[in-house]
Protein backbone atom coordinates (compact mmCIF):
# COMPACT_ATOMS: atom_id res chain seq x y z
CA UNK A 1 0.00 0.00 0.00
CA UNK A 2 0.89 3.73 -0.61
CA UNK A 3 1.86 4.07 3.25
CA UNK A 4 4.38 1.20 2.93
CA UNK A 5 7.01 4.04 0.69
CA UNK A 6 5.06 7.23 2.18
CA UNK A 7 5.32 7.73 5.59
CA UNK A 8 7.51 9.70 8.81
CA UNK A 9 9.98 7.53 8.63
CA UNK A 10 10.97 7.21 4.67
CA UNK A 11 10.64 11.18 4.28
CA UNK A 12 13.67 11.52 5.82
CA UNK A 13 15.42 8.01 5.65
CA UNK A 14 19.08 8.31 3.41
CA UNK A 15 20.84 4.90 5.32
CA UNK A 16 19.64 1.25 5.03
CA UNK A 17 21.09 -1.36 7.55
CA UNK A 18 22.01 -4.49 5.71
CA UNK A 19 21.83 -8.10 6.68
CA UNK A 20 25.50 -8.03 7.22
CA UNK A 21 25.21 -5.31 9.37
CA UNK A 22 26.72 -2.74 7.75
CA UNK A 23 24.88 0.40 7.47
CA UNK A 24 24.91 2.09 3.57
CA UNK A 25 24.33 5.93 4.02
CA UNK A 26 24.12 8.84 2.05
CA UNK A 27 21.26 7.65 0.04
CA UNK A 28 18.06 9.35 -1.63
CA UNK A 29 14.64 7.65 -2.09
CA UNK A 30 16.33 4.42 -2.94
CA UNK A 31 17.05 3.42 0.08
CA UNK A 32 12.86 2.95 0.57
CA UNK A 33 12.81 -0.10 -2.32
CA UNK A 34 16.38 -1.10 -0.40
CA UNK A 35 15.05 -2.05 3.27
CA UNK A 36 13.03 -4.46 1.66
CA UNK A 37 14.76 -5.68 -1.19
CA UNK A 38 18.28 -6.81 0.38
CA UNK A 39 17.68 -9.97 1.62
CA UNK A 40 17.29 -11.89 4.66
CA UNK A 41 20.55 -13.38 4.89
CA UNK A 42 24.51 -12.45 3.91
CA UNK A 43 27.90 -13.92 3.94
CA UNK A 44 28.85 -13.10 7.62
CA UNK A 45 25.64 -15.03 8.50
CA UNK A 46 26.92 -18.61 6.71
CA UNK A 47 30.47 -17.74 8.78
CA UNK A 48 28.16 -17.44 12.28
CA UNK A 49 26.13 -20.42 11.30
CA UNK A 50 29.48 -22.40 10.60
CA UNK A 51 30.65 -20.99 13.98
CA UNK A 52 28.10 -22.13 16.10
CA UNK A 53 28.15 -25.11 14.72
CA UNK A 54 31.52 -25.42 15.15
CA UNK A 55 32.11 -26.90 12.21
CA UNK A 56 35.91 -26.95 11.96
CA UNK A 57 36.41 -29.80 9.09
CA UNK A 58 35.26 -27.77 6.22
CA UNK A 59 34.59 -31.44 4.36
CA UNK A 60 32.70 -33.38 7.19
CA UNK A 61 29.01 -33.31 7.67
CA UNK A 62 28.01 -31.25 10.65
CA UNK A 63 24.36 -31.96 11.67
CA UNK A 64 23.66 -28.26 13.33
CA UNK A 65 24.38 -27.28 10.02
CA UNK A 66 21.46 -26.42 7.90
CA UNK A 67 20.92 -24.24 4.59
CA UNK A 68 20.81 -20.59 4.79
CA UNK A 69 18.29 -18.78 1.77
CA UNK A 70 19.02 -15.37 0.85
CA UNK A 71 15.08 -15.10 0.20
CA UNK A 72 14.43 -13.28 -3.21
CA UNK A 73 14.57 -10.12 -4.97
CA UNK A 74 17.61 -9.45 -3.07
CA UNK A 75 19.33 -6.31 -5.52
CA UNK A 76 19.88 -4.04 -2.96
CA UNK A 77 23.03 -6.78 -1.92
CA UNK A 78 23.90 -7.63 -5.53
CA UNK A 79 24.39 -3.50 -6.53
CA UNK A 80 26.57 -2.71 -3.48
CA UNK A 81 28.88 -5.85 -3.32
CA UNK A 82 31.19 -6.39 -0.95
CA UNK A 83 29.91 -2.69 0.59
CA UNK A 84 26.78 -4.97 1.54
CA UNK A 85 27.98 -8.00 2.03
CA UNK A 86 24.94 -10.03 0.69
CA UNK A 87 26.80 -12.97 -0.88
CA UNK A 88 29.70 -15.43 0.57
CA UNK A 89 33.27 -13.75 0.12
CA UNK A 90 36.12 -15.90 0.32
CA UNK A 91 38.82 -15.00 2.97
CA UNK A 92 41.75 -13.08 0.74
CA UNK A 93 39.86 -12.24 -2.04
CA UNK A 94 38.20 -8.71 -3.27
CA UNK A 95 35.36 -8.33 -4.11
CA UNK A 96 33.58 -5.52 -6.96
CA UNK A 97 31.64 -2.70 -4.68
CA UNK A 98 28.50 -0.66 -5.69
CA UNK A 99 27.99 -0.84 -9.58
CA UNK A 100 28.21 2.60 -10.33
CA UNK A 101 25.94 2.52 -13.48
CA UNK A 102 25.69 5.79 -15.43
CA UNK A 103 24.71 9.88 -14.11
CA UNK A 104 20.66 9.52 -13.69
CA UNK A 105 20.67 6.01 -13.98
CA UNK A 106 22.16 4.66 -10.92
CA UNK A 107 19.29 4.06 -8.38
CA UNK A 108 16.40 1.52 -7.86
CA UNK A 109 13.78 4.67 -8.49
CA UNK A 110 16.19 5.68 -11.34
CA UNK A 111 15.69 2.48 -13.27
CA UNK A 112 12.82 0.85 -12.19
CA UNK A 113 9.16 3.25 -12.43
CA UNK A 114 8.65 3.71 -8.72
CA UNK A 115 4.99 2.54 -8.54
CA UNK A 116 4.55 -0.16 -11.08
CA UNK A 117 8.21 -1.64 -10.52
CA UNK A 118 8.47 -2.12 -14.55
CA UNK A 119 11.83 -1.29 -15.70
CA UNK A 120 12.70 1.78 -17.94
CA UNK A 121 13.07 0.07 -21.10
CA UNK A 122 12.84 2.60 -23.48
CA UNK A 123 15.18 5.19 -21.62
CA UNK A 124 17.48 1.95 -21.79
CA UNK A 125 17.59 2.01 -25.43
CA UNK A 126 18.94 5.20 -25.71
CA UNK A 127 22.45 3.93 -24.77
CA UNK A 128 22.11 0.17 -24.93
CA UNK A 129 21.37 -0.06 -29.35
CA UNK A 130 18.75 -2.62 -29.88
CA UNK A 131 16.82 -2.85 -26.21
CA UNK A 132 13.34 -2.90 -27.06
CA UNK A 133 12.06 -5.11 -24.33
CA UNK A 134 13.23 -6.67 -20.70
CA UNK A 135 14.38 -9.40 -22.43
CA UNK A 136 16.57 -7.86 -25.02
CA UNK A 137 18.75 -6.54 -21.85
CA UNK A 138 19.60 -9.99 -21.44
CA UNK A 139 22.03 -9.53 -24.27
CA UNK A 140 23.84 -6.32 -23.04
CA UNK A 141 27.14 -6.47 -23.13
CA UNK A 142 29.61 -3.25 -22.59
CA UNK A 143 33.52 -2.82 -23.33
CA UNK A 144 34.76 -2.82 -20.03
CA UNK A 145 33.33 -6.62 -20.09
CA UNK A 146 36.08 -8.25 -22.40
CA UNK A 147 37.00 -11.55 -20.90
CA UNK A 148 35.04 -14.72 -20.86
CA UNK A 149 34.14 -15.14 -18.00
CA UNK A 150 32.13 -18.40 -17.65
CA UNK A 151 35.15 -20.15 -20.51
CA UNK A 152 32.71 -21.12 -23.36
CA UNK A 153 34.64 -19.00 -25.71
CA UNK A 154 31.65 -16.65 -26.19
CA UNK A 155 32.40 -13.36 -25.91
CA UNK A 156 29.57 -11.59 -27.73
CA UNK A 157 26.73 -13.17 -25.51
CA UNK A 158 25.40 -11.14 -23.19
CA UNK A 159 26.78 -11.09 -19.25
CA UNK A 160 23.24 -12.63 -18.12
CA UNK A 161 24.62 -15.48 -20.42
CA UNK A 162 27.85 -15.20 -18.65
CA UNK A 163 26.29 -15.75 -15.16
CA UNK A 164 24.32 -18.08 -16.28
CA UNK A 165 27.13 -20.41 -17.52
CA UNK A 166 28.80 -20.01 -14.13
CA UNK A 167 25.91 -20.87 -12.39
CA UNK A 168 25.52 -24.24 -14.84
CA UNK A 169 29.27 -25.06 -13.75
CA UNK A 170 28.90 -24.37 -9.86
CA UNK A 171 25.52 -26.37 -10.22
CA UNK A 172 27.83 -29.24 -11.55
CA UNK A 173 30.48 -29.03 -9.14
CA UNK A 174 27.84 -28.94 -5.92
CA UNK A 175 26.47 -32.18 -7.58
CA UNK A 176 29.88 -33.71 -7.73
CA UNK A 177 30.97 -32.17 -4.34
CA UNK A 178 27.75 -33.56 -2.37
CA UNK A 179 28.24 -37.66 -4.46
CA UNK A 180 31.69 -37.83 -4.34
CA UNK A 181 32.70 -35.99 -1.05
CA UNK A 182 29.61 -36.17 1.40
CA UNK A 183 28.37 -39.13 -0.33
CA UNK A 184 25.02 -37.92 -0.42
CA UNK A 185 23.76 -36.46 -3.48
CA UNK A 186 21.99 -33.17 -3.78
CA UNK A 187 19.27 -31.49 -6.34
CA UNK A 188 18.15 -28.33 -6.71
CA UNK A 189 14.66 -27.02 -7.36
CA UNK A 190 14.17 -23.07 -7.57
CA UNK A 191 10.82 -23.02 -7.09
CA UNK A 192 10.39 -25.33 -4.43
CA UNK A 193 11.02 -24.91 -0.72
CA UNK A 194 13.79 -25.35 1.28
CA UNK A 195 15.45 -25.35 -2.70
CA UNK A 196 17.98 -28.24 -1.92
CA UNK A 197 16.58 -31.78 -1.46
CA UNK A 198 18.22 -34.89 -0.82
CA UNK A 199 18.56 -36.86 -4.50
CA UNK A 200 17.81 -40.52 -3.20
CA UNK A 201 17.98 -41.58 -6.46
CA UNK A 202 20.96 -39.86 -7.91
CA UNK A 203 19.12 -38.82 -11.03
CA UNK A 204 19.88 -35.26 -10.65
CA UNK A 205 17.01 -33.92 -9.92
CA UNK A 206 14.06 -33.20 -7.40
CA UNK A 207 11.65 -35.60 -7.55
CA UNK A 208 8.22 -36.51 -5.70
CA UNK A 209 9.03 -37.37 -2.18
CA UNK A 210 12.58 -35.86 -2.21
CA UNK A 211 13.17 -34.17 1.60
CA UNK A 212 15.52 -31.31 2.81
CA UNK A 213 18.74 -32.12 1.88
CA UNK A 214 20.27 -32.07 5.37
CA UNK A 215 24.28 -33.63 4.85
CA UNK A 216 25.99 -29.65 5.12
CA UNK A 217 29.69 -29.39 4.95
CA UNK A 218 30.57 -25.88 5.53
CA UNK A 219 32.41 -26.12 2.12
CA UNK A 220 29.48 -27.35 0.44
CA UNK A 221 26.96 -24.46 2.22
CA UNK A 222 28.99 -21.83 1.11
CA UNK A 223 28.90 -22.65 -2.04
CA UNK A 224 25.30 -23.76 -2.09
CA UNK A 225 24.46 -20.17 -0.24
CA UNK A 226 26.51 -18.08 -3.67
CA UNK A 227 24.22 -20.51 -5.73
CA UNK A 228 21.26 -19.30 -4.55
CA UNK A 229 21.96 -15.70 -4.56
CA UNK A 230 22.84 -15.62 -8.09
CA UNK A 231 19.37 -17.36 -8.48
CA UNK A 232 16.61 -15.51 -6.59
CA UNK A 233 18.03 -11.92 -8.15
CA UNK A 234 16.42 -12.14 -11.52
CA UNK A 235 18.00 -9.28 -12.66
CA UNK A 236 21.54 -9.44 -11.25
CA UNK A 237 23.57 -9.02 -14.61
CA UNK A 238 22.18 -5.71 -14.18
CA UNK A 239 22.15 -4.81 -10.26
CA UNK A 240 25.71 -6.01 -10.07
CA UNK A 241 26.89 -8.87 -12.32
CA UNK A 242 30.76 -8.79 -11.62
CA UNK A 243 30.11 -9.28 -7.88
CA UNK A 244 27.81 -11.95 -8.62
CA UNK A 245 30.45 -13.28 -11.19
CA UNK A 246 32.81 -13.35 -8.71
CA UNK A 247 30.93 -15.36 -6.21
CA UNK A 248 30.35 -17.82 -8.25
CA UNK A 249 33.90 -18.38 -9.87
CA UNK A 250 34.99 -18.56 -6.39
CA UNK A 251 32.69 -20.90 -5.19
CA UNK A 252 33.38 -23.49 -8.08
CA UNK A 253 36.96 -23.22 -7.67
CA UNK A 254 36.63 -23.61 -3.63
CA UNK A 255 34.55 -27.00 -4.07
CA UNK A 256 37.20 -27.95 -6.81
CA UNK A 257 39.89 -27.80 -4.23
CA UNK A 258 38.47 -31.27 -2.53
CA UNK A 259 37.23 -32.74 -5.87
CA UNK A 260 39.49 -35.27 -7.85
CA UNK A 261 37.92 -33.41 -10.95
CA UNK A 262 36.21 -30.65 -10.65
CA UNK A 263 35.20 -28.05 -13.47
CA UNK A 264 37.81 -26.96 -15.39
CA UNK A 265 38.54 -23.00 -15.21
CA UNK A 266 41.54 -22.75 -17.49
CA UNK A 267 39.37 -20.50 -19.41
CA UNK A 268 37.05 -18.99 -17.42
CA UNK A 269 37.70 -15.24 -16.05
CA UNK A 270 37.19 -13.89 -12.52
CA UNK A 271 37.57 -10.36 -13.69
CA UNK A 272 38.49 -7.74 -16.38
CA UNK A 273 41.54 -6.93 -17.47
CA UNK A 274 43.05 -3.51 -16.41
CA UNK A 275 41.39 -0.98 -15.10
CA UNK A 276 37.96 -2.51 -15.65
CA UNK A 277 38.52 -5.01 -13.21
CA UNK A 278 36.40 -3.39 -10.53
CA UNK A 279 37.76 -5.06 -7.24
CA UNK A 280 41.04 -4.58 -8.28
CA UNK A 281 43.72 -1.68 -6.98
CA UNK A 282 43.91 -0.26 -10.28
CA UNK A 283 39.95 0.50 -10.31
CA UNK A 284 39.83 1.72 -6.43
Amino acid sequence: SCVTCHNEATLTKTSVVMQSGIELTGLGDESRCMECHQGRQSGPAVDNAIAEAGAEDVDAVSEDLGFLNIHYYAAAATKYGTLAKGGYEYPGLTYDANFAHVADYDTCIECHNAHTLEVKVEECASCHEGVASVEDLLDVRMPGSAVDYDGDGDLEEGIAYELQGLQELLYQNLQAYASEVVGAPIAYDSGSYPYFFADVNDNGEVDEGDERYASWTPRLLKAAYNYQVSAKDPGTFAHGGKYIIQLLYDSIADLNEALADGVDMAEANRIDAGHSAGSEEAFR
